[in-house]
């Protein structure tokens, strides 16, 4: 895993992607979802610096969209020019449970 993230946040995000896929077992979107939702958060708390911990969250922005979400779907539309990321649907998650669900529309960030 050290070794994984000593490179650069793109190619460390695409080689730990690559090292959580099994053929037939976890995906690419299974494998980025690992990734996002335990991997790194573990490599976060274990950082011994706090450089080290900023490079496991450029680490994180830049994992790929690991599958759309259908409860997100409209706000995939709404932000429709912008690259969609790990990271960026994990906020969407976050105004949907916020926002979306609550009769927050008016109040969104993105109204």
């Amino acid at each position: 895993l050290l070794a994984l993230l000593a490179q650069s946040p793109r190619p460390a995000a695409s080689s730990l992607v690559q090292a959580l896929s099994v053929p037939r077992l976890i995906g690419r979107g299974r494998a980025v979802e690992l990734a996002a939702n335990a991997v790194l958060p573990l490599a976060a708390a274990l950082a011994a610096s706090a450089e080290e911990e900023a490079h496991v969250g450029a680490v994180y922005g830049e994992l790929p969209l690991p599958a759309r979400y259908g409860a997100v779907r409209h706000l995939h539309r709404a932000l429709a020019p912008v690259r969609l990321s790990a990271r960026r649907q994990q906020g969407m998650l976050y105004l949907l449970k916020q926002y979306c669900t609550q009769g927050g529309c008016g109040r969104c960030p993105l109204s």
